[in-house]
């Protein structure tokens, strides 16, 4: 070992001068803050873990000419037993992936060819490092000069030359075959040893420092991040460090500030909720008088607290906070926590500096805030949306076309679709081409999975011969429609939505009537509503009027979409059935393979006449230019 050390001693400076600063800090950031610094993402592999293809590359470039001439003679022999002899075959092969780097495919093949030596490489960098001549080399990095970047280099370069040191002496005593590249051996394998052991040794002192002025250096507001954030025991947190378990929520029923940051209470027990962070440039506006950020907010409140240092973290989203301590106030909102379902309940922080002040309660109109608070829990009145979410969970949540037929039995709505009722077959689990229509009494309904025929005119105009029709597509572009037709042929522009949301809209139908005037109406909901595909308004047109006698609410008697109770797994998820009938036709459509089939419905293919064209593909339509000429999806 005293051989060994001193060959590294009078090689790691030498190897220093030659390792360009970028991969020396890409590796030298291996121990760093993951929160915090731009860590390289790194895949694994034994004989170099922690070390990608192209940093392994830019390395070899810079070392190979020295590896390949420098003398790596050490008296001692340092090929212990944990080394394996070569194999006695005479024949053997290795497989290597295409475009690995030379420098990792050659510590590999030599590895093999010797299974055992980039561990026992990696055990020797190790014990080189506490060794009394060569630990106050490694000790050198902190005293670098010129910010974060010139200690992670440097950091990085000394742990690099003592790696490539060591598998220099080694590599010689080994002896690679033919096939193997000595030098880039060399470097892969001093790479991976230098890897393993950044990731054990902690950062220079003065790195934090450093990184810190760095981070304050370039924090721009505002800034927004969102993502999903995990919840324990009803609650997640925004925090410098770990929170007490338990907090109070008398007095906002959403959240308690704490020393360090926030507790926010959740409806969800455990699991994963939807989450944004915004923090602003100033201090954000009263609520409501702020910005409509297009959610229907339930419970709104904000509280006080101080930061020691600043840059609080929010669970998976990191640490966004400002990076400077003091004073901060943080505005939550909170909706969905009454249904305890992940799916629907959704969380907004707002954070800015801010004297400390006493918790304000904007908006307090959930279940669980009133009970948090000591207060009795109000009469739960569930939205018009509730009866559609179990769509969000079926085959039709990414693209689907619903149409609605008053007036008309289930055979004229399939002709309507052009299909034929007298020619029914088995749904097929390809079946990209068919409607599904079941007569619900007071209306026959028309379902399609990825299909767009019922936004036609046509189809619109001929369904509702006897009464009216409405119909409303969604795709998994987040484009939806609900054209409607005038009796004299034109047609009002189809848009993104009656209502907008934060992530996007879903328009109410509209409906489509052989009466005189025009048969278009968009009916404007809370968001919650309109976030739901399927969860719209049918405004109802006054026979020769043509004005809605509604714009606002769903129809007296709205239909239902919702699978038999036979045909449903309990929750509203669909399930396959087979033997269902169906109706012939040859159009098809791209949709993900499986369909889903709705209890007591008929199916049927569509009519030749609405082959190839996309909702909306109609004369004087405004079409949402990203949709899909192929198909609703």
């Amino acid at each position: 070992m005293h051989d060994l050390a001193a060959l590294a001693v009078r090689t790691i400076p030498a190897i220093v001068e030659l390792v360009p600063p970028g991969p020396a800090g890409a590796l030298g950031r291996l121990n760093a803050p993951g929160d915090l610094s731009a860590r390289p993402r790194t895949r694994p592999g034994r004989p170099g873990p922690g070390v990608d293809g192209l940093t392994a590359e830019r390395l070899l470039g810079a070392l190979e000419r020295f590896v390949a001439r420098h003398d790596w003679t050490v008296g001692a022999n340092l090929v212990g037993e944990e080394v394996q002899p070569p194999p006695r075959a005479h024949q053997y092969g290795f497989a290597t992936a295409g475009g690995e780097s030379a420098a990792l495919a050659a510590a590999r093949r030599l590895d093999g060819f010797r299974p055992g030596v980039a561990d026992h490489i990696a055990a020797l960098v190790r014990a080189l490092a506490a060794d009394p001549a060569v630990a106050p080399l490694l000790a050198a990095d902190g005293e670098a000069e010129g910010g974060e970047a010139a200690i992670a280099a440097a950091h990085g370069a000394v742990h690099i030359a003592l790696g490539v040191a060591v598998a220099g002496a080694v590599v010689q005593h080994v002896d690679p075959p033919g096939f193997v590249d000595a030098a880039a051996a060399t470097v892969g394998l001093g790479l991976g040893a230098a890897a393993r052991l950044l990731r054990e040794t902690p950062m220079p002192a003065a790195y934090a420092g450093a990184l810190l002025a760095k981070v304050r250096a370039e924090y721009l507001l505002p800034r927004r991040a969102g993502g999903s954030v995990q919840v324990r025991g009803h609650r997640f947190a925004l925090a410098e460090r770990d929170l007490p378990g338990e907090a109070d929520f008398s007095a906002t029923g959403i959240v308690a500030g704490t020393d360090g940051g926030a507790i926010v209470r959740t409806g969800i027990a455990e699991g994963w909720l939807r989450v944004t962070l915004v923090v602003p440039a100033g201090r954000p506006a009263p609520f409501p008088d702020e910005p409509d950020d297009g959610w229907d907010w339930e419970e709104v409140a904000e509280v006080s607290w101080h930061a020691a240092e600043g840059l609080a973290a929010l669970g998976s989203l990191g640490k966004q906070t400002p990076p400077w301590p003091g004073d901060y106030r943080v505005r939550v909102y909170a909706s969905g926590r009454d249904d305890g379902d992940a799916e629907f309940e959704h969380h907004r922080l707002v954070v800015w500096a801010a004297p400390a002040a006493p918790p304000i309660l904007w908006r307090s109109t959930d279940r669980v805030g009133h009970r948090l608070r000591g207060e009795p829990e109000p009469e739960r009145v569930r939205g018009p949306e509730y009866a559609y979410r179990w769509l969000r969970r079926s085959e039709l949540q990414h693209a689907a076309t619903v149409t609605v037929v008053t007036g008309a039995t289930a055979a004229d709505v399939v002709r309507a679709f052009g299909g034929d009722p007298d020619r029914p077959e088995p749904l097929r689990e390809d079946a990209q081409d068919q409607v599904m229509v079941l007569d619900a009494g007071d209306a026959v309904l028309a379902v399609e999975n990825n299909g767009y025929a019922g936004s036609h005119r046509e189809v619109l105009v001929a369904a509702s011969a006897g009464g009216r029709a409405a119909s409303m597509y969604w795709n998994v572009n987040g484009l939806t429609g609900s054209p409607s037709p005038s009796a004299a042929g034109s047609w009002p522009s189809t848009s993104r939505g009656g209502a907008r949301t934060g992530r996007r809209s879903w328009p109410g139908c509209s409906t489509a009537s052989t009466s005189p005037g025009p048969a278009s109406a968009r009916a404007r909901a809370s968001s919650r509503w309109s976030d739901s595909p399927g969860a719209g308004s049918a405004p109802r047109t006054s026979p020769g009027s043509g004005r809605p006698a509604s714009a606002t609410a769903p129809a007296e008697t709205p239909v239902t979409i919702r699978p038999a109770a036979s045909h449903s797994d309990g929750g509203g998820a669909l399930r396959r059935q087979p033997q269902q009938e169906v109706h012939r036709d040859a159009r098809r459509v791209q949709r993900p393979p499986g369909t889903a089939v709705l209890g007591g419905v008929q199916h049927s293919r569509l009519g030749r006449r609405h082959r190839g064209r996309a909702a909306g593909d109609l004369a004087g339509v405004d079409r949402p230019r990203r949709l899909d000429r192929r198909g609703a999806g």
